[in-house]
């Protein structure tokens, strides 16, 4: 059965000897549609695309998904973001590539990826105070909620991993 990935497309079908860990998302489409509506609010109105993909590529990867970062780089180059950008996104503390917001969005992910509080980052909190406003910190909230949500069931699922370059 064909599953859906982070942003609600369908992915091809498994192979037919992969075990899903959890039901197929069609046995809760209430539960998936509460996703895709706070996903189609995030695309709409929260961030600007090339902000977006750095900070759905970023994530993806804490999360550790796979195919959530395939994803996440598919979407991003396609909605023009440079190459170089995306291979450093990684290691965007110590690369020239990124602007003043982009890395307060970024430390802002971090800290809600690993748990931490805005009041316990230490040079991050002036960063991210100065550089966002209190309703990007909530939208930027809501979206890295959102994505590791995806995340977190496409690893549940088991989703098709990439195995090729050209994947």
């Amino acid at each position: 059965m064909p599953v859906l990935n982070i942003v609600g497309h369908l992915q091809p079908e498994r192979e037919a000897n992969t075990m899903s860990s959890i039901p197929s998302y069609t046995t809760r489409p209430k539960a998936i549609k509460g996703l895709l509506v706070v996903e189609r609010m995030i695309n709409v109105s929260v961030w600007q695309h090339p902000l977006s993909g750095l900070v759905r590529l970023r994530v993806s990867q804490m999360s550790g998904c796979a195919s959530c970062v395939k994803t996440s780089v598919v979407e991003a180059r396609a909605n023009g973001e440079a190459e170089m950008r995306l291979f450093m996104v990684s290691a965007w503390r110590k690369s020239i590539l990124y602007s003043v917001k982009e890395r307060a969005a970024l430390a802002l992910t971090e800290a809600l990826i690993n748990g931490e509080k805005l009041e316990e980052l230490r040079g991050d909190q002036e960063l991210i105070k100065t550089q966002l406003k209190d309703y990007e910190i909530v939208n930027l909230t809501v979206m890295v909620g959102a994505i590791n949500q995806w995340n977190r069931l496409q690893i549940a699922a088991r989703a098709v991993q990439v195995t090729q370059p050209s994947d």
